[in-house]
């Protein structure tokens, strides 16, 4: 079976400069667990996931990054006394962080004609939830786990 046959065709993108509060609805919204990060040119230049997002969360606790955004936004509240509660300085501050961020620069890829259990071994083998499938630099569609998961559920393997 090839991959052409299983892919998701229409692909939900975003882009590098989609704020982290906007891609979290996004995945909320769709069900989703990650997508194909593109450029202003529509190119792919990444992935991110909601394990990438739990990674950053992590990481950005103890940055020095995430300490001198967090003053900044302090300074203005300071000179503007006008937020009226927490949640809403950590909605300001998350405005500020982007998918290019957290997304991962390194994806792998495969063309249409891949077969299934090659990228199943793939899949496996990288420890990886989606793949994106590419055809002439231009995303032709994805396959996830769940893509896979349903191949089996309907083919009684």
């Amino acid at each position: 079976m090839k991959v052409s046959e299983i892919m998701s065709r229409s692909v939900i993108t975003v882009t590098e400069d989609t704020v982290i509060s906007d891609f979290i609805n996004l995945l909320s919204d769709r069900g989703i667990n990650g997508v194909p990060v593109v450029d202003e040119k529509g190119k792919l230049c990444g992935i991110a996931t909601k394990t990438d997002l739990l990674v950053f969360e992590i990481k950005r606790e103890l940055s020095s990054i995430y300490e001198n955004r967090l003053e900044n936004i302090f300074r203005e509240y300071n000179s503007e006394g006008s937020w009226n509660s927490f949640s809403e300085m950590i909605h300001r501050y998350n405005r500020t962080i982007t998918v290019k961020d957290i997304m991962e620069p390194n994806v792998l890829t495969v063309d249409s004609f891949s077969t299934v259990q090659e990228i199943c071994r793939t899949m496996k083998d990288r420890k990886l939830n989606h793949i994106i499938v590419m055809n002439n630099d231009e995303i032709e569609g994805i396959v996830t786990s769940r893509d896979i998961i349903g191949i089996v559920a309907d083919n009684g393997i």
